[in-house]
């Protein structure tokens, strides 16, 4: 029954992952072309590709990520963030130097500084220590 619903699960960070991917590589990839070309520049196959090359990537890291270094962290944090540091990262470093691979890596690279940042916030380690409460018992309360 374990191994079924960890299958379960890691089957949906991977649709999930590829989800969240292919819309990094789209948005990403939409920026850089409204910001370079205008409106007029954004096209079906850069779109495509670029969404081809995101989901890939995401139905790897996702998984991967959610279940080592970000296991304490809340999912819908772990894809928003992530998503966004892959865009920031990607679109940052095409506007300096437009070269598909090392777009490629800068969003690895802007995924895995979101993914660090998240798992030192979320740290178990780092939680704050909850003392148990007081329990007043009859003996503690003395004669009445």
């Amino acid at each position: 029954m374990r191994t079924f619903r960890v299958l379960l699960i890691g089957a949906g960070l991977t649709l999930v992952g590829a989800l969240m991917g292919a819309i990094a590589g789209m948005s990403a990839a939409a920026i850089v072309v409204t910001v370079m070309d205008g409106f007029d520049g954004i096209g079906g196959p850069l779109l495509f590709v670029s969404a081809v090359f995101g989901a890939a990537l995401g139905m790897v890291l996702a998984p991967l990520s959610a279940f080592t270094f970000l296991r304490h962290v809340p999912l819908w944090r772990l894809f928003a963030e992530v998503t966004a540091g892959t865009i920031v990262a990607g679109v940052l470093t095409a506007l300096v130097n437009f070269n598909p691979t090392l777009v490629l890596c800068a969003g690895v690279l802007g995924f895995l500084a979101a993914g660090a940042r998240l798992a030192h916030q979320f740290d178990p380690a780092r939680a704050p220590k909850i003392a148990p409460p007081n329990r007043v018992t009859a003996a503690d309360a003395g004669p009445e």
